[in-house]
Parts: C-alpha cells; structure tokens; sequence
C-alpha cells in the first residue's frame, strides 16, 4: 500500500503532541510490512520542506503535486485536522480533540479558525474514514458531528518514544534533580485547559497542612499557551517552591520523569494525553482528572483520579500519593502494565486497518 503521510507539522524543533504522533506513527509505518510510505507536504508549504526535511523521524518530504501525485498514492492521511480537496485517492483525517467547542478552553479567535479547519476538512476534504484518538474524541466528535457516524475509529497513540533515552543520557543532571527533589512534576502546555493554576493553589494548600512536606517541589514543564496570564498570576504570589522549567529536549523530559516523586496533571479537557502515559512509562505515581481522555488512558493504573475544578481534591490526592507507600507501589506496578498496552507499532498496525477500510469504502 502507497501511503501519503502529510508531515508539515515536522518543521519545527519544539514540536507538539501532534508533531509527536506524526513522527512516530510515520516511523512505525515505514516498518511496517506492505507499506511504502512518503511524507508530504501541500504547495503552500514549499518554504518548509527543507526544514521538515531535518525531522529526527527520518521520514522523506515531498511536495503534494495536484493530479500528478494522486496517481502515486493509495491513499492520503492527514493526521492535524487538515485535508486538501481535489485529491481524487481515498483519504483519512485525524481528530485529536475538539477543546476549541468548549468556552474557555481557547480563546475566541482560535475556536473560530479551529472549527473553520475541522469543518473544511471534512466538507471540501470529504474524507473516507476519520481516525480519533480515544473513545471520548470521538464522542465528542459523533456529538457535534453526527453525520460521520459509522466512519470514525478509534486508534490510540504509542507511548515508548521517550524510553529510549537512557538516564544520564544527555538531560537533565543528577545535580540538577538533586536540588529539586522531591517534586511533584507536570508537562504539556501552560494553559488554561490544562488546570495549571489550580494545581498551583492545590500544591500551595498541601503544603500549607503538610509541614513535613516543607521540602516539597512542583515543577512546570511546557510552554506558555492561552490563559498562562492567570498562571503567571499564580506564580507572581511567590514561593521557591515552584520551578517553571519552559520546554524540554525529550532527553532532559525523560530524566525529569525520572526523578519525580508524583505526576500531577489535573487537565479539564484532553483528547489523550500523552503525558499521563508517558509518566506511567517512567514508574511515576499519576494523578489526573477523570474529565475527557485522562481515565481512559490511564485506565484503573492512575494513582489519583481528581474532579479538576476542586482544589481540595487535588490537594488531597497529591498528600495521598506523597505519603502511601502502598499505594504508590499499586500505582507504580499497574502503570507499568497499563503502559505496556500502548505502542506505536499497535497504533500503525490499527491505522493501516482504518486505511485499508477508506480504500474498501471508496
């Protein structure tokens, strides 16, 4: 089968989970058998393909050519909301989330665009099949867009990429993680969707019960995304206590995984979450909301299932996994287990069979 993986999102340095799920689905494909896969790019981004071109993933790029390339191809995945129309193949488009529908969670603008995207790709890009991330994406999905109902499946991401990187490899040093520990980690975005600023108020009302905590860390990994005016706020009120640590190199994440003592991500809306699998990976107790995806991936392994919105639940959960050893080794043992059911060469495998339906369908 002759793939078409559109790969745009490979052009930067700092990529996001989508940028993730490209790459690592794209390499899990070009291993597997019966696939020939070329990375693509529509001729709006010429400008990006020598960039791209450097992705880590290995993964050529070639300009998408109306006409001429349709007959080299199979069929066309766009895997970031996005379909060109016009291409006359079978196509598959991945839905990762629709936070954008929920007020809050975006800014006004961003909705607007976001939902303009999604809905050009499915009227003008008029896809076969339309892949979603996890059983909540595509409820989610059927709700808003129930016209596609018998078309979506459900295919969930890998999550060994940052295993590879070994301890010591090039992150973070054990000076650096000596000074900081214990701590309470959290990676993704520093945004409003991801309920950093209430777990700023948590961490500072745990530590206000638990005077033996006193040594206690949070530490932010991520970027500042819409809503990090609220976060900053929170961190303006003080306290050294707290660590904003911006974006890291996957060998530095991986050696910060390592180190922390609980992974707290108490999100109000996520399409998967790779971080609480990630985390799961490293042997870290997890909290995180049961709100959208988080459970689900977690399945029965999370250490502390919390409602986002409560402060005092969040509070609590991260005192119980600071100090139940029993419970952390449970959550240590079936993370573990859990993590094992998650991997990149399953999620090519499944999306492969979502192509093979597209090319039955059309």
């Amino acid at each position: 089968m002759r793939v078409a993986l559109e790969i745009s999102s490979l052009d930067h340095v700092q990529l996001s989970g989508v940028g993730v799920y490209v790459g690592q689905l794209g390499r899990a494909l070009s291993l597997h058998s019966g696939i020939f896969l070329n990375g693509v790019l529509p001729l709006r981004r010429v400008r990006r393909v020598a960039r791209v071109r450097r992705n880590p993933f290995g993964l050529p790029a070639r300009l998408w050519l109306p006409i001429f390339s349709d007959r080299a191809y199979d069929i066309y995945h766009g895997p970031d909301f996005r379909l060109p129309a016009g291409v006359r193949i079978p196509k598959v488009l991945t839905l990762h989330d629709l936070a954008f529908l929920d007020e809050g969670m975006t800014s006004p603008e961003f909705a607007r665009l976001s939902l303009a995207k999604v809905e050009s790709a499915l009227s003008r890009g008029r896809p076969s099949r339309v892949i979603a991330v996890s059983e909540f994406t595509k409820r989610k999905v059927l709700s808003r867009f129930p016209e596609l109902e018998g078309r979506v499946d459900v295919v969930h991401h890998g999550g060994e990429h940052l295993l590879s990187h070994d301890a010591g490899g090039g992150g973070v040093s054990a000076s650096d993680l000596a000074s900081v520990a214990p701590y309470v980690l959290f990676v993704g975005n520093l945004e409003a969707r991801k309920n950093v600023s209430g777990l700023i108020r948590a961490f500072r009302l745990l530590k206000s019960r638990r005077p033996d905590f006193s040594g206690l860390k949070l530490v932010l990994v991520g970027k500042p995304g819409f809503g990090f005016e609220s976060i900053r706020d929170e961190l303006a009120r003080g306290g050294s206590d707290i660590d904003l640590k911006g974006y890291q190199s996957d060998a530095a994440l991986a050696s910060l995984y390592r180190g922390a003592s609980v992974f707290a991500y108490p999100s109000f809306h996520e399409g998967f979450g790779f971080p609480v699998l990630e985390a799961m990976g490293f042997g870290v107790p997890v909290l995180t909301s049961r709100e959208s995806a988080m459970s689900e991936v977690a399945g029965m392994a999370v250490g502390a299932v919390v409602s986002p919105g409560s402060i005092e639940e969040i509070a609590a959960g991260l005192e119980q996994l600071m100090g139940d050893s029993a419970l952390r080794a449970h959550a240590v043992s079936s993370g573990r287990r859990r993590f094992g059911e998650f991997r990149w060469s399953d999620c090519a495998e499944r999306t492969v069979r979502v192509y093979r339906r597209a090319i039955e369908d059309a």
